[in-house]
């Protein structure tokens, strides 16, 4: 059936992907309690940034918009 270098290559494997696994589970356990914590604390987190992580990427101007029609920059400036 088996030899004992392939068991022990699966049973290696195996705790290989076990332990990421552990380690992974425990760092997002570690993300939801700061959350929880800082939640708690009356802090949102991430309230100062958007879905895509910028700050506050309407600021700026240009760029693309929903549509995905281009926005010009406005400077404040009347060039008229």
């Amino acid at each position: 059936m088996f030899s004992f270098p392939d068991l022990q290559r699966r049973f290696e494997d195996a705790l290989k992907k076990l332990t990421t696994d552990l380690e992974m589970k425990l760092s997002q356990r570690d993300e939801l309690k700061e959350q929880q914590r800082l939640k708690k604390a009356g802090v949102v987190p991430g309230d100062d940034m958007n879905e895509e992580g910028d700050a506050d990427a309407d600021a700026g101007g240009g760029g693309v918009d929903l549509f995905g029609e281009e926005e010009e920059e406005e400077s404040g400036m009347d060039v008229s």
